[in-house]
């Protein structure tokens, strides 16, 4: 079910499905951006010289697989028409592999565009774990289509 512009109300709050981070995921991630950092490849420095003393799953591949549970809830796949900023990214808390991530959201803001097809819908979201916790917070804007 495509949403418009007009379906939402500044306040209202929603949730994405979760989707589980795996060991493929880090290594796939890292390979494909070159994070080749000891912190993500490295099992014998995670384990003995790291801060978290575990593998944990880099931030930018928790705030990757936090935008692309928006294209699960099928709201966005016609109506979505671009990306258009990120602002006041905070990593929280560390992710380890196996966790679970799922997107709280609420409307902060709608922006009438200079495009007469779209506005600009804004969104603070918080990545939670399968424990509740607080991964990381971002907001996102995005130009969303308008009816008609």
């Amino acid at each position: 079910m495509n949403l418009y512009f007009e379906d939402f109300e500044v306040g209202e709050k929603f949730s994405t499905p979760g989707r589980s981070i795996f060991n493929t995921d880090i290594v796939n991630f890292v390979g494909l951006t070159g994070m080749y950092e000891d912190l993500f490849c490295n099992l014998e420095y995670i384990e003995k010289a790291s801060a978290f003393k575990k593998r944990i799953v880099p931030g930018a591949l928790t705030l990757s697989v936090s935008v692309g549970l928006f294209s699960r809830t099928g709201w966005f796949d016609k109506t979505g028409l671009a990306l258009t900023g990120f602002r006041k990214i905070n990593f929280i808390n560390p992710l380890v592999p196996g966790d679970t991530i799922r997107n709280e959201c609420e409307v902060i803001g709608k922006q009438e565009s200079e495009r007469r097809d779209g506005g600009i819908l804004t969104l603070q979201v918080i990545v939670k774990n399968q424990r509740d916790e607080d991964i990381v917070s971002y907001q996102t804007l995005g130009l969303m289509a308008k009816r008609g």
